[in-house]
């Protein structure tokens, strides 16, 4: 007896979702590294992401004493917290009752599923690509203030993120290595400037990322023996150079004419625990000839501290 519809979307569907969930994180290299557990956080409520941030280093006063001279109690406010409002992505997986007629057989059923769910992938790829590398405004990556706040809404050394402006919280702010606008070629040297102003003793940035025109760039900077894979990126399915013991990586979503040194440890995707990539049940549309499923998030990216961020721009690529 042939299955219902329903039928093969609960024993098929569902895991074809769960599938293509993780075809989706790791279709891209910089997804593919943000959706790793040990990153990616998630939280249980809240109107806003919140968290705490150093804004301050301790004073050198009062530090030392001898004697019995009397010690410094003085309440210290090296502390504030940064909030990021949640976001809301939907994926909607639409069939129209004209192609379930058309597609009979349970075989033909599973096919078109299969079919729809990889349609699901590559919007989830791009929808995730084009918010993670946006500034969440209207002007970069989906082109809505609905969108994730992504990474060039931290990576500046003059705007408010979190909440908290560069003026109130001077260490509150990216780094950023440019040539006034104008175009240059790309050196060692100039990587390296970018990464050291990203580096505080031992908090390193820990992965580069760029269009393939700058990576190429940079690939032909390394001499043949320098040209060193690196090894966590090979683990995870992918191939990329290394630079000072990180790894280079591509995707087309990323700024134009830039390269990106990010901290890990410090920018994280986080997800509310109840809507983390959820699935609901096929239903009938009221008005239109067919079914609906949705897989929905609620989720943001998040940066609780941007000075070991830095951006490398004006990089001279061909056009």
């Amino acid at each position: 007896m042939a299955l219902t519809f329903n039928q093969l979307s609960s024993i098929t569907f569902n895991k074809l979702l769960d599938k293509v969930i993780d075809n989706t994180f790791g279709s891209k290299a910089m997804l593919k590294r943000m959706m790793r557990p040990e990153y990616m956080k998630t939280k249980d409520g809240g109107i806003k992401i919140q968290g705490p941030i150093i804004k301050s280093t301790p004073g050198k006063t009062d530090r030392f004493y001898a004697g019995g001279a009397t010690l410094q109690s003085n309440e210290t406010d090296d502390m504030t917290a940064f909030t990021i409002d949640w976001k809301y992505q939907q994926e909607p997986i639409r069939i129209p009752r004209s192609q379930l007629l058309q597609n009979k057989g349970d075989a033909a059923k599973i096919s078109l599923l299969a079919s729809k769910g990889q349609i699901a992938q590559y919007n989830m790829v791009d929808v995730f690509g084009l918010g993670i590398f946006s500034d969440g405004t209207v002007n970069t990556g989906a082109e809505s203030a609905l969108q994730y706040t992504g990474i060039q809404a931290f990576m500046s050394e003059t705007s408010t993120y979190g909440g908290l402006s560069v003026a109130d919280v001077p260490d509150w702010k990216a780094n950023v290595v440019d040539n006034n606008g104008v175009a240059i070629p790309l050196t060692l040297n100039r990587m390296q400037t970018a990464f050291g102003r990203a580096s505080i003793d031992s908090m390193v940035p820990t992965v580069g990322v760029s269009k393939q025109n700058v990576y190429d760039v940079a690939w032909s900077l390394f001499q043949p023996t320098q040209r060193l894979i690196n090894a966590e990126m090979k683990k995870l399915g992918f191939t990329s150079l290394e630079f000072n013991g990180i790894p280079l990586i591509v995707d087309s979503h990323m700024k134009a004419r830039s390269m990106y040194f990010l901290n890990e440890n410090h920018v994280y995707f986080c997800a509310h625990v109840d809507e983390n990539m959820r699935k609901e049940k096929f239903d009938q549309l009221e008005n239109y000839n067919g079914i609906l499923q949705r897989i929905l998030n609620m989720a943001n990216l998040v940066c609780d501290q941007r000075r070991v961020q830095s951006e490398l721009a004006d990089i001279l690529v061909a056009s």
